[in-house]
């Protein structure tokens, strides 16, 4: 199913420096590798990166490439990272679909921080009270709406869209209703 499938290969990004730890969202786009936004992982070196969900216990991720217009919020804002599955799980690869108009359905996926912060597991890091075992990543958030309208700018096209998003979704996928990808969470307004 869709469902599953979001599930397995939507994942938690943890980037953490001695002073900050920001999250995110991203996704499965070859055997060992999660696209997410270049925001996501902006952070002043050294940092850590970590991936986990409800199949890939926390591990270890290596950004390997990315590319941000901070100038213009629809342009470029995407990061390539490589992490190594866990033995004996496959995890799926997302297929993308650039067939996307007005009134398709779309589903935003990913894991917004308004709903995350209330996880034990996330609780525990910000309170600095873990070891290594007891953490494991908060459930995967689904939300669901329309494409009301693409924007095209020198950027690129921004799909503008009624499915929820806050500040954790970024990097996370937009899907049809076939779980394709159509779009990366990103940016949203709250007006």
């Amino acid at each position: 199913t869709v469902a599953a499938t979001m599930e397995a290969a939507t994942l938690w990004i943890l980037v953490a420096n001695e002073d900050s730890l920001f999250t995110g969202s991203g996704f499965v786009v070859a055997e060992g590798y999660v696209a997410t936004n270049a925001h996501v992982v902006d952070m002043k070196p050294p940092f850590d990166i970590y991936i986990g969900n409800s199949v890939v216990p926390f591990t270890e991720a290596r950004l390997v490439g990315k590319s941000h217009d901070k100038r213009n919020p629809g342009g470029s804002d995407f990061a390539l990272l490589q992490f190594v599955p866990p033995a004996g799980v496959t995890l799926p690869i997302l297929s993308f679909n650039t067939d996307i108009r007005r009134m398709d359905k779309v589903s935003a996926w990913g894991y917004p921080a308004m709903v995350t912060r209330w996880d034990n597991s996330v609780r525990m890091l910000v309170d600095d009270d873990y070891d290594g075992d007891d953490l494991s990543p908060p459930p995967v958030v689904y939300t669901e709406g329309t494409v009301r309208t693409l924007v095209k700018d020198a950027g690129g096209t921004s799909i503008v869209h009624t499915a929820s998003i806050a500040g954790g979704n970024s990097g996370g996928p937009r899907v049809n209703r076939h779980g394709e990808v159509v779009g990366v969470n990103t940016w949203g307004y709250t007006e």
